[in-house]
């Protein structure tokens, strides 16, 4: 049996203008938030002939205090290290989750089987779990497949954040989805290699989302959002050798839901193509270097300055590395867009151009 209980309180002061002067006159003042994560877990195992079970109990208590998210209060509360702040308002959430879990493993093959049974005081009972089935025909390669659902409740930003520029929707209803997945894994000695594809249903989907002509952005349950996609990847290390590791992988993601014209913030903003490349090598002695090249096309698009509607365009990017190791110290320097590429990614932020960083690492133990 294993218990563990946890307590996690965080201060957030959030500034959409650092210069309070030349902010918009809807703009008053910063967000606060104070947040109260709690609660406790026991599982209890049992091993036996018949496979591996596991029985658990999760209590999660969330609690926030804000000037922005949750239900008004009556009385207003200080804010901790500005004077000048107060908190009027509060929301608190309790999660219950019950455990259960079983594995077995017969010639070669494995399967597992779980499930979970949730409780939350503002949005009830939900049921969730999975399961998955290996198969190894020997020792170099494993076979696999797996069904899992899933429930994601809304965020309070999602449920309560209002401004000048989105609308929330305390309305909302939790996000659900159902996977099937399968793929192929191999790997000995120096090599490994996998191979996946997977198509997931998701209902009640959490975006948000906005018109072209609409100045603000608005959360939204969308009916139905389902994707499908492959992920590939291969590594080689070499023994004796001036090259260290070499490695490739690449990601496909396609959802056949349509924005309608409507600019996503998240659900529909994704990486459709994803590729990288990455050689690691030595120099001389303790040196080595560490080079990183990838490709990406992001699917979506986003709203410019001048409010019109744009898709993303593919970029490519070159990134590298050296390492100096002294012992326990590690001394680095490291250069991100080598070649100064200038593009938008997610949510159609101006990522920044060719940067230089520098720094030590120092290994205790």
């Amino acid at each position: 049996m294993a218990s563990q209980a946890y307590w996690r309180r965080h201060h957030d002061r959030f500034e959409l203008f650092r210069d309070i002067n030349a902010a918009p006159a809807w703009y008053k003042n910063p967000n606060y938030h104070q947040t109260d994560i709690a609660g406790g877990k026991t599982t209890a195992t049992l091993i036996s002939v018949a496979g591996k079970s596991s029985i658990g109990i999760d209590f999660r208590d969330e609690h926030i205090y804000s000037n922005v998210l949750g239900n008004l209060r009556d009385t207003i509360r200080p804010i901790p290290f500005d004077r000048n702040g107060f908190f009027n308002h509060e929301k608190n959430r309790v999660i219950s989750t019950f455990l259960l879990n079983h594995t077995l493993n017969f010639g070669h093959f494995d399967a597992s089987l779980g499930m979970g049974e949730s409780y939350s005081n503002d949005f009830g009972w939900h049921t969730y779990g999975g399961a998955d089935l290996g198969y190894r025909p020997g020792e170099v390669v494993r076979l696999f497949v797996s069904a899992n659902s899933t429930v994601r409740l809304p965020t309070f930003t999602d449920l309560y954040y209002t401004s000048a520029t989105q609308k929330s929707n305390p309305n909302l209803n939790p996000e659900k989805s159902k996977t099937i997945e399968g793929g192929i894994k191999a790997g000995k000695q120096g090599w490994k290699t996998e191979l996946t594809a997977f198509y997931r249903w998701g209902n009640n989907v959490i975006d948000w989302v906005k018109s072209p002509d609409s100045t603000k952005w608005e959360s939204r349950n969308l009916t139905e959002v389902n994707a499908y996609g492959v992920d590939f990847s291969a590594e080689y290390r070499f023994k004796s050798s001036i090259i260290n590791k070499i490695s490739v992988s690449y990601s496909y993601l396609d959802m056949d839901k349509k924005a309608n014209g409507l600019d996503s913030k998240y659900t529909l903003d994704y990486l459709k193509h994803k590729a990288i490349l990455i050689i690691d090598h030595k120099i001389a002695g303790n040196i080595s270097a560490s080079w990183n090249l990838s490709y990406a096309d992001r699917s979506g698009s986003y709203t410019d300055k001048n409010k019109l509607l744009c898709n993303y365009q593919p970029y490519f990017l070159a990134d590298a590395k050296v390492n100096w190791m002294l012992h326990r110290l590690t001394v680095y320097a490291e250069v991100n867009n080598l070649f100064d590429k200038r593009y938008a990614d997610y949510g159609g932020l101006p990522q920044p151009g060719i940067n230089i960083s520098a720094g030590l690492k120092w290994k205790v133990f």
